[in-house]
């Protein structure tokens, strides 16, 4: 009967040694070890490592959700069942490295850091993990932050397109605010334009005219006072004429670099 007892005894706490109460009885470190078992002993402590490895993100990631980031009881089981993951992780690969092949070598190192991350990353792998070392309250824990992280995913993707879409019907809203502002001040550069290259024309025939009646003496030749006056007002009107082209031109060209620069459209 006494035998019985601690036979019972015994059974029950390598039962809750196998999942950790404290953190959604999340499988410990021992149970990796006496549960996953390879084809040979390499294949085993390979795959333990993977497993250590695997369990490590997902006790970090995918076990606890945003509201339980502020308990603290929550986040010390946390921490301490990461570190029991990585303390073994330790162990077992330093046993593969005493037992079956050196990884103080750089080439063997990256062998197995290859090796390990293409099990921990395989999908069949993955789900291999939960369905055979999670219990019940571990796999719900784990489903339901699954779950919860996608809807909080979902709606940060809804709020995100929300926020795109107001910040486009904004700057639609913008545009069509300064649209008067954009009309102006391209007519001006437009009007600028044009008075400064008919002022430049204008100024050129005059300029012209003055070539082809300058006689040998320097003087240019007119039928009567009457023209020569109108000339010389011509050639000053043509030059103001140029110099408001060019003046309006920069103005509006000045405004335009000014509000892309404050980025006041946009």
């Amino acid at each position: 009967m006494k035998n019985l007892f601690f036979l019972l005894f015994f059974l029950t706490f390598q039962l809750f040694s196998q999942n950790n109460p404290e953190f959604f009885d999340m499988p410990t470190a021992q149970k990796v070890l006496n549960q996953v078992k390879g084809k040979d002993k390499a294949d085993t402590y390979i795959q333990q490592c993977a497993t250590l490895s695997r369990l490590s993100r997902i006790a970090l990631y995918r076990m606890s959700d945003f509201e339980e980031l502020e308990d603290n009881v929550l986040m010390a089981a946390k921490k301490k069942q990461n570190e029991e993951y990585i303390t073994f992780y330790k162990e077992v690969r330093q046993r593969y490295s005493n037992e079956i092949k050196s990884l103080e070598l750089d080439k063997n190192a990256k062998d197995w850091d290859a090796t390990i991350g293409n099990f921990s990353n395989n999908e069949e792998f993955q789900k291999n993990i939960i369905n055979t070392l999670f219990n019940e309250r571990a796999k719900n824990q784990y489903n339901n932050v699954f779950s919860r992280r996608e809807q909080h995913n979902k709606k940060l993707k809804d709020a995100n397109e929300e926020k795109q879409k107001e910040k486009s019907n904004a700057i639609f809203n913008n545009i069509l605010a300064h649209g008067f502002f954009w009309i102006v001040m391209f007519s001006f550069l437009i009007f600028g334009a044009i008075l400064t290259i008919r002022g430049y024309n204008w100024r050129k025939r005059l300029l012209k005219y003055e070539f082809e009646n300058t006689t040998s003496g320097g003087v240019v030749g007119f039928d009567d006072f009457g023209k020569a006056q109108k000339h010389s007002s011509n050639k000053t009107f043509s030059g103001i004429l140029i110099f408001i082209g060019v003046v309006i031109f920069m103005i509006a060209l000045l405004l335009i670099n000014i509000t892309i620069v404050n980025n006041k459209l946009f």
